[in-house]
Order: C-alpha cells, then structure tokens, then sequence
C-alpha cells in the first residue's frame, strides 16, 4: 500500500480521489498543513488513514525523507463488526488517536503549529494545522512533482 504513495504529500483532493478510485475502502486525512495562502484547496495531508478490505493503516509523511511510513497497522475486522463503509469504527479510531500522537509530537518540536480548524468526513477528524517551516518545504516538494 505504501509504495503506492507518491513521494512526496498529497493534497486532500488527491487523497479524496483515491477513496474514491475504489482501490481503498476508506482514506481520510487526519493531519493537514494548511497552505501559506490560507487556501484549504492546496492544503497538504502529512496523515491519512488508509483502508483496504483486510487492513487499517495510518501513514504519516516524512519531507527529509520524501517517504510516506507506517505508524500503525490493524486487521478491518472482524467482518460482523463493519460498518455500511467497510471498515470497523474501533480500529479507524485506534489508528486516528496513533497518528495524533505523531502530530503531537510534531508540535512539541515546533514543526506544526496547533490545531485551528478540523473537519468531519465519513467520521474521521481531519485536523487542520499551521505549517510554519514545514509547509514551505511540503509545498515545494509538492509543487516540484505536480508542476513537471
């Protein structure tokens, strides 16, 4: 699933459109860096959960590294306990609370900025955050592969 992700952030219309592409069951950003400009459509996600019939992952950007990591791998079961989305609640949750944990971090480092706007889709929290430093170097990576 990982080498699936492009190497470098994903924008949220980019992970929103994997969703849709039917290869995953669910992927819903959980951390967002939000562009300098204060635009939400070129907003970066430096989190998701991603999930497959099988498994839940939650994925976590790195810029130095220009990789997406696993910090967090569930079995999406069992089959009873699936809600009308294909995915049980409790693990998208555990999966969620593992990459705030990440995000945290990232704020006590003073490589993101707090939370001052979330959104809810299919459930899932995406928190929205000041980038400081790191947003301009998540655009610029961005903006090297999208622009070529």
């Amino acid at each position: 699933m990982l080498s699936s992700l492009p190497t470098r952030p994903l924008s949220v219309d980019e992970l929103q459109s994997l969703h849709r592409s039917g290869s995953l069951v669910a992927a819903a950003p959980i951390n967002v860096v939000l562009d300098p400009d204060q635009d939400r459509s070129r907003s970066l996600v430096v989190s998701a959960v991603l999930a497959t019939e099988a498994f839940v992952v939650g994925v976590s950007y790195d810029p130095s590294d220009q990789t997406w990591n696993k910090v967090i791998q569930k079995e999406n079961g069992p089959e009873s306990e699936k809600g009308p989305d294909g995915t049980v609640e409790s693990v998208i949750m555990e999966a969620e609370s593992a990459l705030e944990q990440e995000a945290e971090r990232l704020e006590e480092d003073g490589e993101v900025g707090e939370i001052f706007g979330s959104d809810v889709e299919d459930g899932v929290n995406a928190d929205y955050r000041d980038g400081t430093e790191l947003n301009k170097v998540l655009q610029k990576q961005y903006d090297e592969y999208t622009q070529e």
